[in-house]
């Protein structure tokens, strides 16, 4: 099978897994074992996130890591498994005058099936850019795939409730503006991470044409958590979430494992080393390639 043909099988699961009823729950993979281990246990699709990409190469969010840099650390998730893979690479990598071309044509060779697109302007102080403007780059994404015979799965995505942008009463109605203008542009999915009222996630997913990806965000201190916790998993699927991702919470949590058993040796006590090292075979097996 050719890579197109391989792409467009995984893109074309990828659309199917969105149609289907209730909740899709889809969790952001940080490496290739991490993928791996997923895919082992059952999920039928992952994301990778970019903050999580972007920390395990000591960086920062925001598209701070070169485009080759952050493209290999992408895509070594999705070369691992054979589930499809979303990526998110933030605002396209629009770096030095490129267009989006440069970036879809990199994910579809690499087998990506999923591409999420961000409405933050990274080369104008992180601010949100005008929502046609971020129109036109899915539609120029959605053009660039075609050309290339793939069907590729776009998430537009805005940044709006996630940076706390203009006056809180008007962001479900500005939002829904942003997301709807996505979605016409070629988008499959819109995603607003930050969202986490019930009535505002309602209230959004009653404007739109298209399945709306939320993240999860688990309660714990504002240092880690960013925004205020959201409803539960039960909860997001019966208001019509149809998409939940974690973001670089997943990562985080591997991070404070190894915070604690780090704390435990340099006092001397190797009880919690030895309890982590509980990984089940097959989950090793997958890790090593072998599952």
């Amino acid at each position: 099978m050719s890579t197109i043909d391989e792409t467009n099988r995984l893109a074309s699961r990828l659309r199917e897994l969105h149609a289907g009823a209730g909740l899709l729950v889809v969790p952001n993979a940080f490496d290739a074992a991490s993928g791996r281990i997923l895919e082992q246990k059952g999920f039928p699709t992952v994301a990778t996130s970019s903050a999580a990409m972007a920390w395990s190469a000591g960086g920062r969010d925001g598209e701070e890591l070169s485009f080759a840099h952050a493209l290999e650390l992408h895509i070594q998730v999705a070369r691992a498994v054979g589930i499809p893979v979303s990526v998110d690479f933030e605002g396209g990598y629009l770096e030095g005058g490129k267009d989006i071309e440069r970036t879809v044509d990199a994910v579809i060779e690499a087998g990506v099936a999923g591409l999420n697109l961000e409405d933050t302007d990274f080369s104008g102080g992180s601010v949100l850019k005008e929502a046609s403007d971020h129109a036109d780059l899915v539609a120029a994404a959605r053009a660039a795939a075609e050309r290339r015979g793939v069907a590729l799965f776009l998430i537009g995505r805005t940044d709006l409730f996630f940076r706390g942008v203009g006056p809180a009463e008007e962001r479900v109605a500005e939002a829904a503006r942003r997301l709807k203008l996505y979605a016409e542009a070629g988008a499959d999915c819109v995603f607003a991470p930050g969202i986490v009222d019930e009535g505002d996630i309602a209230t959004l997913i009653g404007q739109l044409s298209v399945p709306l990806n939320v993240m999860y965000t688990p309660p714990g201190p504002p240092h880690v958590t960013f925004t205020p916790p959201s409803p539960p998993l039960t909860r997001l699927g019966e208001l019509g979430v149809k998409r939940l991702t974690f973001g670089g919470y997943p990562y985080l949590t591997a991070l404070s494992a190894l915070e604690s058993v780090a704390e435990a040796l340099k006092a001397g006590d190797l009880g919690p080393l030895d309890r982590s090292m509980t990984l089940s075979p097959s989950c090793l097996g997958a890790i090593a390639g072998m599952g």
